[in-house]
């Protein structure tokens, strides 16, 4: 599979890696949060810290 070109191909700070593409919203990790789990393997810990402080997705 051969990605199409891109604006950031030759951009001096930009650098292009291959990694897998991982299917994860918003709507998931809310469901995770509102059925009682933590999805702290599904986001950087900064992101679960912030949410967990802020409370956000509880309601």
């Amino acid at each position: 599979m051969h990605a199409q070109a891109s604006m950031f191909d030759n951009h001096p700070r930009v650098t292009l890696t291959q990694a897998p593409v991982i299917e994860l919203s918003s709507s998931a990790i809310r469901a995770c949060i509102k059925s009682g789990k933590i999805p702290s393997a599904m986001l950087h810990p900064n992101v679960w810290e912030e949410i967990e402080k802020s409370g956000h997705y509880r309601n």
